[in-house]
């Protein structure tokens, strides 16, 4: 995990979304994501899976162009409405209200 300022933090697994309740904490090994440490639900975000590997991808590939032949296969991968409605949008309003 890192920190804001891109320092490598180390927690116990099961402290992390507790102890950053002020950050958006992805947690890839249970595909969950929390705000304010609490797990996010469909209603706020519809596929925190795909999200979250969306994120991966991104993460891998800094300050790059991402096709969406490179992104997991689905639906939200196809249609640019899809992806926007149910991803893009959705996490936008997570993080906004972070800020």
């Amino acid at each position: 995990m890192r920190s804001p300022d891109g320092k490598v933090v180390y927690k116990k697994y099961g402290d992390i979304h507790t102890d950053y309740k002020d950050y958006l904490v992805v947690d890839s090994i249970s595909n969950k994501i929390y705000k304010d440490g609490n797990s996010i639900d469909s209603a706020m975000l519809p596929s925190q899976v795909y999200t979250i590997s969306i994120l991966k991808t991104l993460l891998d590939k800094p300050n790059k162009r991402i096709s969406n032949k490179v992104l997991p296969a689905s639906a939200y991968s196809k249609s640019m409405n899809q992806f926007s409605g149910k991803i893009l949008s959705p996490l936008k309003k997570l993080t906004t209200t972070l800020l």
